[in-house]
């Protein structure tokens, strides 16, 4: 079995300073439970898990945390018996769950102008500034090491959670944290997201920093703003499981009302984790666009692949990194195949850790270029609601600026332009986003065969998919029509829908078994 490995992207200018250390608990893994053909969706799920967890019994040396939406649990085991468990019926994989950890230096302190925003070869995001700088209804997600929640280029344009009241050690609004008002902390469990490390408040800012403030940078979509998930450590170190969560967190958020666009992931490492796989499922299902780096190590993903990047799901958009004179960056991965689009991301100025001294800083990775195409996501979003996230993404990148440096080096041979893909955005004819779930009562209907089908003469629209864990469907993309959307799995029967879908972005639409 594989050994998984899993590392920040962080922002170096010199690969050669990072240094993986493998996994010294090699006993620990996630156990993903086979899940019943109908499953429930609150407290009988959890029931559930936990039976399962407990049937175990001495295979299992300790529980140390559940995924409850992947219906599966990170476990102590010993390697001589994760063969029995993976034998068992009622199991359908283990993966280890390994940690690493990433050494950097901290990085040229020496002030520079922002090139990526407004330079010959940046991202052109200045002159998109004259449609939006953001709206708050475009909310960026980022899983990393933090946010330093009181720096002043940032605090006004972090998510606040209006479904949760502060400091009643509650969990208001279901989302699986306590007292989540401005995001989660799933190293030290607890709702504030407090930055320990300067990663995570580097790539805040790239994304949103405050602008036309007087100090300091600027975001990318300054008008937006962002929810942080702090998922790794101080030392840059974290686990697939806590990745995994933090992406169901997000899409748990969304689900309640929270207006999450995109997760920018600047993170990776050298193995497929088939938990962060159906994490991204299901952020996808719920109209969440994953905006990843593509690494750090000047290496072709196409034939040595780095996840999440290279995650083969069409809400994904890996990211390569470009130097201040449009070349692609001497640290940055490639692949013709396997990486979409590319965006500044040498000597990238923005907000700094406090604590540590400083309140900005430059710094150099792909860690750096995927926030900023994170921001530009948010920017389209926000000049035009009604998009779709696919929508939005094939927007990015079919309006990027073609380089000669890049080609043969990224999928679409081009560099992010935030002006032509806000101005493309703008023009482009809202898609219709039909969503939902199967429910047999008040359980949801797992791997259940979801077709829909134009009724509309002239349309020719049919598609089909499978419901995930949690029984959820998505159809994007789809033109102004009727449909009827059928639902089959097993001896269960479930009546037909017809919908009459308009130019509104979303329709969700639930579909009941008979009983």
């Amino acid at each position: 079995m594989r050994k998984l490995r899993f590392t920040l992207a962080l922002a170096l200018s010199i690969c050669g300073a990072c240094q993986i250390a493998q996994a010294a608990d090699s006993s620990r893994y996630i156990v993903k439970f086979k899940e019943s053909r109908t499953r429930a969706l609150t407290r009988g799920s959890a029931k559930a898990l936990e039976i399962k967890i407990a049937s175990l019994g001495s295979l299992a040396q300790q529980e140390i945390e559940r995924i409850p939406r992947d219906h599966a649990a990170v476990l102590t085991l010993r390697q001589e018996d994760v063969a029995q468990v993976l034998a068992r019926v009622d199991v359908e994989s283990v993966e280890p769950d390994s940690r690493v950890r990433i050494l950097f230096d901290t990085n040229d302190p020496v002030y520079t102008q922002q090139y990526s925003l407004n330079g010959e070869f940046g991202s052109r995001v200045s002159q998109a500034w004259n449609t939006t700088t953001g709206s708050k209804k475009a909310v960026v997600a980022l899983i990393d090491t933090g946010v330093d929640l009181t720096h002043p280029d940032l605090a006004a344009n972090i998510w606040t959670n209006s479904k949760e009241k502060r400091g009643n050690n509650r969990d208001d609004d279901g989302s699986g944290c306590v007292d989540d008002v401005n995001g989660c902390d799933l190293v030290n469990k607890d709702g504030i997201p407090q930055d320990d490390n300067g990663h995570g408040t580097h790539v805040a800012g790239i994304v949103a920093a405050i602008g036309n403030n007087g100090i300091g940078v600027a975001g990318v979509a300054w008008g937006s703003r962002i929810i942080s998930v702090k998922a790794l450590d101080a030392q840059g170190s974290g686990f697939t499981s806590t990745i995994a969560k933090a992406i169901d967190y997000i899409t748990t958020l969304k689900e309640k009302g929270a207006p999450i666009v995109a997760i920018n992931l600047s993170l990776g490492g050298g193995s497929y984790s088939n938990a962060i796989y159906r994490a991204v499922e299901r952020a996808r299902n719920h109209d969440i666009l994953i905006i990843a780096a593509a690494g750090n190590e000047t290496s072709n993903n196409d034939v040595n692949p780095l996840y999440p990047a290279n995650l083969n799901l069409e809400s994904v958009v890996s990211v390569a990194a470009t130097d201040a004179v449009g070349n692609l960056a001497s640290y940055s991965n490639y692949g013709v195949g396997t990486v979409h689009i590319a965006a500044p991301g040498s000597q990238i100025w923005s907000t700094g850790l406090q604590s540590l001294g400083y309140q900005y800083r430059t710094s150099s990775g792909t860690s750096m270029a995927s926030p900023l195409v994170a921001g530009v996501i948010s920017l389209i979003s926000a000049a035009n609601p009604g998009l779709t996230m696919l929508q939005a993404r094939s927007v990015l990148l079919s309006t990027g600026r073609s380089l000669e440096s890049l080609s043969g080096a990224v999928i679409t041979g081009a560099m992010v332009d935030a002006s032509a893909a806000v101005a493309a955005s703008v023009n482009t004819p809202p898609l219709v986003r039909i969503e939902g779930y199967v429910r047999n009562r008040t359980r949801a209907v797992v791997g259940a065969t979801v077709t829909l089908t134009s009724t509309t003469s002239g349309l020719s629209v049919s598609r089909t998919m499978t419901t995930g864990s949690d029984g959820s469907y998505s159809f994007s993309q789809l033109p102004v029509g009727s449909y009827v959307i059928k639902a089959r799995k097993s001896r269960l029967k479930f009546p037909n829908l017809s919908l009459q879908a308009s130019s509104a972005k979303l329709f969700r639409r639930n579909i009941s078994a008979i009983p």
